[in-house]
């Protein structure tokens, strides 16, 4: 029984380190991602308010925004790829573990428990 909480709380101990890990890389890409978004609204509104007295200038904030906007687009592309390579790394080790399953017939574990209860 006692084999079976450790390996329980190891488990739990992985499975927070990975999800800090991923809300860490979440958040750094979402900034990543929203900053140049920002950006380019900035430059099309300022873009849109300078239009009646010089369209070169309007041009030239859609072109400056569009720009940035650029960034945020590689930003995107380079994340998807990098989460759904991580993914399939974690989809390929899980599928090819040979770790026994807690409370299967052979499960030695389970036997010293049954044993203990007097089964």
């Amino acid at each position: 029984m006692g084999k079976l909480l450790e390996d329980r709380s190891e488990f739990l101990k992985k499975e927070k380190k990975d999800q800090k890990r991923e809300m860490i890389e979440s958040f750094i890409s979402y900034a990543a991602k929203g900053g140049p978004q920002i950006a380019f609204g900035t430059c099309v509104a300022r873009a849109g308010y300078r239009y009646n007295r010089n369209p070169f200038k309007l041009f030239k904030g859609v072109a400056q925004g569009a720009t940035a906007n650029e960034a945020s687009w590689a930003i995107w592309m380079l994340d998807t790829v990098q989460k759904q390579t991580r993914n399939e790394i974690k989809n390929y080790k899980e599928a090819h573990a040979t770790v026994q399953p807690a409370f299967s017939q052979t499960n030695e574990e389970l036997k010293k428990l049954e044993a203990s209860i007097g089964h």
